[in-house]
């Protein structure tokens, strides 16, 4: 219950018992303590991805604070598509990398790698072993780290001229056209993690 000020000076002046005062103010002030903390729970709640993943650190202030924030609201939140280099941030389409240049950050377009020179190459394709029968999950995408369905250690799925796999970890350099160039036990893949 909230009253006013003349309320209460009216039910003061009409001789008020002490209990019926302190009640009147206690419902006062519990009402304006009510009022003040409406929409307390709201300025409670977590921080946004882009909040957190852009936060101001030693490395992230000032402007390239705010150039993250403007790439992360950009990927509409999604801090995997956000390429941060020393003077600014961009946000890479999906299927696009990040690379850094002299130049800044920048997305290398779908199919191509990052060179170490800041450029973006289509890698070449070499040949390298299979896990046995390991295979790529359903869906789980491919890149240089990704697991396979059976979590062999050592091994990643990786596109493929034909597809994908599940390869070992290794680097052989044997350069390959299709998987049959490579024999029996390989495939030729394309992911780019031997480098250009």
């Amino acid at each position: 219950m909230s009253i006013g000020f003349d309320q209460l000076a009216k039910g003061l002046a009409g001789g008020v018992s002490r209990r019926q005062v302190l009640k009147l103010i206690g419902g006062t002030m519990g009402g304006s303590f009510l009022a003040t903390t409406t929409g307390f729970d709201t300025a409670l709640a977590a921080p946004s991805s882009c909040a957190v993943f852009c936060g101001k650190t030693s490395f992230i202030s000032g402007p390239a604070h705010a150039s993250c924030l403007q790439a992360c609201n950009e990927c509409g939140g999604d801090i995997t598509r956000i390429c941060q280099g020393p003077t600014g941030s961009v946000c890479c389409a999906p299927g696009t990398s990040c690379c850094f240049g002299p130049t800044g950050a920048f997305c290398c377009p779908s199919g191509t790698i990052c060179a170490g020179n800041g450029t973006c190459l289509k890698p070449r394709s070499f040949c390298v072993p299979t896990c046995g029968t390991d295979t790529c999950a359903s869906g789980s995408g491919t890149s240089c780290n990704t697991t396979c369905a059976g979590a062999t250690v050592g091994c990643s799925c990786v596109s493929t001229i034909e597809g994908s796999a599940c390869v070992q970890e290794v680097c052989t350099f044997v350069t390959c056209a299709t998987s049959a160039d490579c024999g029996a036990g390989a495939v030729c893949f394309t992911q780019g993690c031997c480098g250009p």
